[in-house]
C-alpha cells in the first residue's frame, strides 16, 4: 500500500519494487492511498515479482504533484530510480 500523507494530489504515480519490477496509477489523492498485490508488479519482459521466492529489498514511489513539482519517495537499499 502506498499512502498520500500530503495535503496535495499526486498524478502519473510509478511505483518501483527491487528495482525491477514496476506498477502504475493515475493519481493518488491527498490523504489517499493505493493497494495492490505483489504478484501485480512486472519486470521489462513481463515477469511478475514471485513474493514466494523474492523478498522487497527497496520500493520507490515516484510521481508529479498538482502543483508540477516531482515526488520522490524510498524505502529500503539505495535505488538505481
Amino acid at each position: 500500500m502506498v499512502r498520500n500523507l500530503t495535503d496535495t494530489g499526486w498524478r502519473q504515480v510509478q511505483i518501483f519494487v527491487n528495482d525491477h519490477y514496476s506498477g502504475m496509477t493515475r493519481a493518488i489523492p491527498a490523504g489517499g492511498s493505493v493497494r495492490a498485490s505483489l504478484g501485480d508488479f512486472m519486470a521489462m519482459h513481463g515477469q511478475r515479482f514471485d513474493y514466494r521466492r523474492n523478498e522487497v529489498l527497496s520500493v520507490v514511489v515516484r510521481a508529479t504533484d498538482d502543483s508540477g513539482k516531482p515526488v520522490r519517495l524510498a524505502w529500503g537499499q539505495q535505488s538505481i530510480r
